[in-house]
């Protein structure tokens, strides 16, 4: 049992083991030592939920990321007793990005061979790709941000909200209605 001590020490476990809060104290002022602590405490679960969830070859990009959002959002972690959920739940959400650019790009790759290279084809969905720019062209600034950042970059709804700081449900109904009047354009609904 790891008692924890009160007063001036209390970021020290009575076996002298620095909690995860006062490591994340250190991060928020840029202390690189306390980043490399916390790595050190957490990489490998953090690395066996990545290998569960995505190839082996992008297990350290993951683990990367999910280290380096540490980094960037440290000051606004609400940390319970430990890190390591938040970790997991961050790495999860690098491995879902990481599996939906593969399947776009196993996808775009598919498209080719399927089209035959009939240069008719390969026109039209040019004509379309520019219709769809020349639209999002004409939108707001924060909506070609959203089109930007859900669509060409792939980022979830909560990491596109964050960075552009709304809501992600401002930004899920915002994306909606760009996206209807995308179809509106081409006739649908």
């Amino acid at each position: 049992m790891d008692i924890q001590r009160t007063g001036p020490d209390a970021s020290l476990s009575l076996r002298g083991v620095v909690s995860d809060a006062a490591l994340l104290e250190r991060v928020i002022v840029r202390n690189q030592g306390a980043l490399g602590e916390i790595y050190d405490r957490q990489s490998r679960p953090v690395a066996w939920l990545a290998h569960s969830l995505v190839p082996a070859h992008f297990v350290d990009d993951v683990l990367q990321a999910t280290f380096l959002t540490l980094w960037d959002k440290a000051d606004r972690i609400d940390l319970g007793d430990s890190l390591l959920p938040w970790l997991m739940g961050t790495c999860r959400m690098h491995c879902k990005a990481v599996l939906r650019k593969e399947s776009r790009h196993h996808h775009e790759a598919t498209v080719p061979e399927q089209a035959g290279g009939n240069v008719e084809d390969e026109a039209l969905q040019r004509q379309l790709l520019d219709a769809i720019e020349k639209h999002v062209a004409g939108l707001s600034e924060l909506d070609r941000q959203i089109y930007r950042l859900c669509i060409h970059e792939d980022l979830s709804y909560s990491a596109a909200a964050q960075q552009l700081g709304i809501t992600p449900s401002a930004l899920r109904n915002r994306l909606s209605r760009l996206r209807a009047g995308i179809r509106r354009l081409f006739g649908g609904n």
